[in-house]
């Protein structure tokens, strides 16, 4: 790998992340391009970023001076900030690396707050999965205050090492060094010392004297409080520190649980952290933090999705648990509860939608009406997503959870399969949500059953077939109901059949459909047929029914030549339009 090409992508990255808004483009392009270098190093160990006081290093490759970095270098820059190394593992994602650049521009300007963030706390904080980091406090300052203060190694030092000596027996000792390095080699008999001491700076107390050193507060310190806290400001303080002890800190320990069992590999350690993190979820559900167990409920899955133990899925399978669904719909059920704590209210939904299929299913006959509303707003949303669930649902041996089934079914083929089944072979109710289903299933074996479905006994199941195909649209789907609509037995059927039928195939090719209509709406006289006044009749209403779409042609072919039609449509238009309305009694 190419050391100064890979450190000019970091440091063009770095650049990027301290010169550009947060909302840029030019941020994640950078991020994706350092990401994608990494891929392509396939290096088992990762890349490491060495900062010194001398230069950086990559892989223990010392880079050259970057003739284009004006004023102080990065290098230098992340040097001073304590860093001392950054590793780069494998599979580092151009997520991870944007949260890493950010934060290290954070520092680099200046913008941390030095009371209550460290760079070491929000480096762990930032989930950084494949970066490894290595920091270290710069204690220069002390150093320089301990020179100034010139301090010599001291006489009492001398006699213990002379005694050390005389108890070693023969040898020579020698004390050199700033440091005072001793070393013993073999000399002749006796002792023979010789001292090479030089003077070393003061390293201060030891560490005993510090902690037995009591502080006594004189009379001149003053006992009260500094400063002045207004009401407004003590208010302000206590209430964050009631945010801190009831969000942040809990936040914190349940993601610390998760990530020590997920780094966890001591089977007796595993089954202990487990433990507590199955208490931990529990106590959260009494106390009805379901804001919190969302979030930790994201961090579950994220963990999950990137390979956790079995421990961790089973604490994370605590959520879906008959008992925790019942908790969730117990909450779900106090009306105040929706009114007063909104927040907790739609996080208990979102984690009812987790539980068990087996849970919806049991609780579903328990609930009150209103949840139970939503327990099948969840349960058609899993059925849209997970074939197994629908196939279970299908073969439920409650009718209203095949119903339910058949009302959401997923798009994949074996669904599509056992649809069709259904609709040749089951009982009229059967076949009409079967083929309604089967609206969205566009391939050719679908589109058979559909054809043959015009010409069922049943009508039910003829209305069913023709309002699949017109949601299916297209000059395939018109062809079967243009045959039908031509046929001598189609003057047999009911007038709302008949509209149902046209307004199917208007649906399903509109500039083929709409003149037919028009033609047979303008065969209507007073002196006419009585089956010509019949058409004319379900032309015209199929047209209301077709409405905004049908309108503009309308006016077009009719706004000079028959009138009288034009304004009958209207009027049955805007009759229809006030029917729907929710205040009408038609609609009540």
């Amino acid at each position: 790998m190419d050391a100064s090409q890979f450190y000019r992508l970091f440091r063009q990255a770095a650049q990027t992340y301290q010169l550009y808004p947060a909302e840029s483009p030019v941020r994640a392009e950078a991020s994706v391009r350092l990401a994608r270098t990494l891929e392509e190093a396939q290096q088992s160990e990762g890349v490491s970023i060495v900062f010194l006081d001398e230069g950086a290093f990559v892989d223990g490759q010392r880079l050259k001076t970057v003739g284009d970095e004006t004023g102080l270098p990065l290098w230098r820059r992340l040097f001073e900030l304590g860093v001392g190394e950054l590793r780069f593992l494998p599979g580092s994602t151009p997520q991870e690396l944007g949260r890493l650049f950010d934060l290290l521009s954070r520092a680099q300007q200046g913008l941390l707050n030095p009371v209550d963030e460290d760079l070491s706390v929000l480096l762990w904080e930032s989930e950084l999965t494949h970066v490894t980091y290595w920091l270290y406090e710069d204690d220069s300052w002390l150093e320089q205050d301990l020179n100034e203060a010139g301090a010599g190694i001291g006489d009492e030092w001398n006699e213990i090492l002379n005694a050390e000596a005389e108890e070693a027996g023969d040898g020579r000792l020698f004390v050199s060094g700033a440091d005072q390095v001793l070393s013993l080699e073999d000399g002749a008999a006796g002792v023979n010392i010789q001292r090479d001491v030089k003077s070393v700076p003061y390293r201060g107390l030891p560490l005993g004297e510090y902690l037995d050193e009591e502080v006594t507060i004189g009379s001149e310190m003053p006992t009260g409080p500094f400063i002045r806290l207004s009401e407004e400001e003590r208010l302000g303080i206590l209430s964050e520190h009631r945010r801190d002890a009831s969000e942040v800190v809990p936040w914190k320990y349940g993601r610390l649980l998760i990530e020590v069992l997920r780094l966890e590999t001591e089977p007796d350690d595993q089954a202990r952290i487990e433990s507590l993190l199955t208490e931990y979820v529990d106590a959260l559900l009494d106390a009805e933090r379901f804001v919190l167990l969302r979030a930790l409920a994201g961090r579950f899955r994220d963990c999950i999705e990137a390979g956790a133990p079995a421990g961790l899925i089973r604490s994370e399978a605590r959520l879906a648990t008959p008992e925790a669904a019942g908790r969730l719909v117990a909450f779900l059920s106090e009306p105040r509860n929706a009114a007063q704590r909104r927040d907790e209210y739609e996080a208990a939904g979102d984690l009812l939608a987790m539980s068990s299929l087996d849970s919806l299913l049991r609780l579903r006959h328990e609930a009150p009406e209103a949840v139970r509303e939503r327990l099948d707003d969840l349960l058609r949303g899993r059925l849209r997503r997970d074939v197994v669930v629908w196939s279970e649902c299908f073969s439920s041996r409650e009718r209203e959870i095949r119903l339910l089934a058949l009302e959401c079914p997923p798009d994949a083929p074996e669904v599509g399969r056992k649809l069709r089944d259904l609709a040749r072979e089951g009982d009229a109710e059967s076949r009409c949500l079967a083929i309604r289903a089967l609206s969205t299933f566009v391939e050719p074996a679908t589109l058979a059953i559909l054809a043959g479905s015009l010409h069922d006994p049943e009508a039910s199941v003829r209305v069913a077939a023709a309002e699949a195909l017109a949601a299916q649209g297209g000059p395939r789907s018109l062809e079967p109901l243009l045959r039908v609509l031509v046929g001598k037995e189609f003057e047999r059927r009911d007038a709302r059949e008949r509209r149902i039928f046209f307004v199917a195939a208007g649906r399903a090719a509109p500039r083929e459909v709409f003149p037919v209509l028009a033609r047979l709406a303008e065969q209507r006289s007073l002196f006419g047929r009585h089956d010509e006044s019949s058409k004319a009749e379900v032309a015209i209403s199929a047209l209301v029914e077709l409405g905004d779409e049908a309108a503009p042609f309308l006016v077009e072919r009719w706004g000079t030549k028959h009138r009288d039609l034009l304004r009958r449509f209207e009027r049955l238009r805007l009759a229809q339009v006030a029917q729907a309305r929710p205040g009408s009694a038609r609609a009540a």
